[in-house]
């Protein structure tokens, strides 16, 4: 049976004032993603220490009154870091996150939050019992063409939803610790579970090791969904372009969100397909009007808004959870040649527990489908 969510747009919630300087945050991991954290929270004046143990890397990272630590134990010793955020490989954020919460700090992680749904049981639980803000992020969940998606499947203007596909190739390094399942389809299936607001209950994976034998380079990974719609999630390693491109067919209307393209959300009239013999023709897609908003710097407002206000942020601990769930299954259909397996939702005492810990931290957090910030 699938887990309902929220019929609420959760997708692009409305980050809270802050007064600048009331909360650090050192920047673990200065990679691809981790230099942009950084970026944005400097922008945002929150900016106190950056972590790195490379020290060419650490070398190029805002300095004057950011610190710079090679070590992380230091960075963690640092009383004027209240919290951090991580953007290391998959493989370390269970070790990272779980050192972070015993020092006391609030943590920001990329996804995934562990490579296991059981090391992330015990990161969540600790996060709630410790009182510790754990935000999970996800950029795309905070992208307005996302957000707008959302409101126009919740407002039914593309029909009911029959099917989904995503796509996410990209060239990326080879690594040894995880499988592209575990690199890229976590932000895939966060996406998709918070637009359609529930869980798959079954779920078939496939994929290819082709550069280093045992972890998979590419996955196809498909859903069944209680209510009949389908999901296929493709993510590779292996392509010579970089795409990310969400597919959403309606009984009225498809709807296309394209990273790259200029018209980032188009929708396409679906009238001649309902014909008896359908007619191959192609139509003119509309543009969809988006928000100028870029989503690191709200995902990151959100964040620094949680720790001033202790309000649980959007991407909590118990959002996470399930999308373990849901890689776990595809894990296990994986080294079963694609085979179907149920998907295991997050128990019920998980779930209320987490719960439970966000109302003690008063209210929700406001929601909306369009902030205004800087684009980049």
């Amino acid at each position: 049976m699938s887990e309902k969510r929220p019929a609420a747009n959760t997708l692009a919630p409305q980050p809270i004032p802050l007064t600048v300087g009331q909360r650090r945050v050192a920047v673990i991991g200065t990679g691809t993603w981790g230099k942009e954290l950084v970026r944005t929270f400097a922008e945002l004046g929150s900016l106190r220490a950056v972590c790195d143990s490379d020290a060419a890397r650490l070398a190029v990272q805002p300095n004057g009154t950011v610190r710079h630590y090679g070590r992380v134990e230091d960075c963690l010793r640092d009383p004027g870091v209240s919290a951090v955020a991580i953007a290391t490989p998959a493989f370390s954020h269970f070790e990272l996150v779980r050192s972070a919460l015993q020092a006391g700090k609030d943590v920001f992680v990329e996804r995934p939050l562990a490579l296991t749904v059981r090391d992330g049981q015990e990161l969540v639980r600790y996060a709630t019992n410790s009182n510790r803000i754990l935000m999970i992020g996800n950029a795309l969940r905070f992208h307005p063409a996302v957000g707008k998606l959302k409101d126009m499947i919740d407002a039914g203007e593309l029909g009911g939803v029959e099917y989904v596909c995503s796509s996410r190739p990209s060239i990326d390094g080879q690594r040894a610790e995880e499988n592209i399942l575990w690199s890229f389809a976590p932000h895939e299936v966060s996406v998709i579970i918070g637009l359609l607001g529930e869980l798959p209950i079954t779920a078939s994976c496939q994929g290819g090791d082709y550069v280093g034998r045992g972890v998979s380079d590419v996955t196809i990974s498909q859903f069944q969904f209680a209510g009949g719609v389908r999901v296929q999630v493709f993510v590779s390693r292996l392509r010579p372009f970089k795409e990310q491109r969400l597919v959403v067919v309606g009984s009225d209307k498809m709807a296309v969100f394209d990273e790259s393209a200029p018209d980032r959300l188009v929708t396409y009239p679906r009238r001649d397909w309902k014909h008896p013999v359908p007619t191959a023709e192609e139509t003119p897609g509309e543009p969809v009007p988006i928000d100028a908003t870029e989503p690191m710097k709200v995902e990151c407002q959100v964040f620094l808004a949680s720790l001033n206000t202790r309000l649980t942020p959007a991407s909590d601990g118990s959002d996470e959870l399930q999308v373990l769930g849901v890689l776990d299954a595809c894990e296990r259909s994986l080294s079963s040649d694609g085979m179907w397996v149920m998907v295991k939702p997050p128990s019920r005492s998980e779930l209320h527990q987490q719960r439970h810990a966000s109302s003690s931290h008063k209210h929700e957090q406001p929601v909306c489908t369009g902030i205004s910030a800087a684009q980049a």
